[in-house]
């Protein structure tokens, strides 16, 4: 009795972790030879992932000509190539959103599929779907947005500025090259004369921004503060300490935008003309 008891209790255990492994949700991946993988635990790498450093999750990041949003992959519903760009659908804040755009140039896709690891060059992806709907993000229908940043084309993104990410390249024990590290900040540095001012983003009621090239620097910088004092100061130079630019959550989900990309940023709202 006692042994049968025992074996009826292994399959009884036996099942429920069949039962789970079922239940887990995996993506389909599907290359541009059409070849069709079931891969679990998928991930990607690509160069922006360190742009954020508030997502605790695996996801995946897309960028247009201004703005690069970043979706977790359990809220993804899916991934496919159409005309040239992919297009992301994907949950958050109670709506199913749609984002149009690139993939990183060197992004991976990682994961584990019955045959072994998985590995797929991003630049080789035709689409990814998902044996299950996407879990919604209860903190995201509470988001706010009480900045704006202006892009250089005009828009205005009402955002919630996280962080500042400043990109230092370092050739520190490199014959030739060198590797770039990047550092959030919740301020904004900038030179005048001689003299590196930080000034923290509480303080700030704008920044206005002036390139004169292609690159963050060399560049201008207007910053208003809320007690209404103004100052202009210069950008730190392109090879020494670059600011990369602006990180947080918008409509979209979690965004970035790169330094160049933005003409202005009001951390309070301007006042009625």
């Amino acid at each position: 009795m006692k042994r049968m008891l025992l074996m009826f209790m292994i399959v009884m255990v036996s099942c429920t972790v069949c039962h789970a492994d079922s239940d887990e949700r995996y993506a389909i991946v599907t290359d541009k030879d059409n070849i069709q993988s079931e891969v679990r635990g998928l991930h990607s790498s690509s160069q922006y992932n360190d742009r954020w450093e508030n997502i605790y999750d695996p996801f995946i990041c897309i960028y247009d000509s201004s703005l690069c949003i970043a979706v977790p992959i359990n809220h993804i519903i899916s991934l496919r190539l159409e005309n040239g760009k992919y297009l992301m659908e994907y949950i958050y804040g109670g709506k199913n959103l749609k984002f149009s755009g690139l993939l990183d140039e060197y992004v991976k896709f990682s994961g584990e599929t019955d045959f072994g690891d998985f590995s797929l060059p991003g630049d080789t992806l035709l689409s990814i779907t998902f044996s299950s709907p996407p879990v919604e993000e209860p903190q995201a229908e509470q988001a706010e947005y009480p900045h704006v940043i202006e892009l250089e084309n005009g828009t205005r993104v009402p955002v919630h500025i996280d962080s500042r990410t400043d990109h230092f390249y370092d050739t520190t024990g490199y014959i030739m090259g060198g590797e770039t590290y990047t550092h959030h900040y919740t301020d904004f540095r900038f030179k005048r004369g001689q003299a590196e001012l930080t000034v923290p983003f509480e303080d700030i009621a704008s920044l206005e921004f002036t390139f004169e090239g292609p690159y963050v620097a060399p560049g201008e910088v207007v910053v208003t503060l809320k007690n209404g004092k103004t100052t202009t100061g210069q950008l730190y130079a392109a090879d020494t300490m670059e600011f990369g630019g602006l990180s947080g959550v918008c409509e979209k989900g979690y965004f970035y935008i790169h330094g160049r990309n933005i003409k202005k940023v009001l951390f309070v709202p301007e006042p009625q003309q």
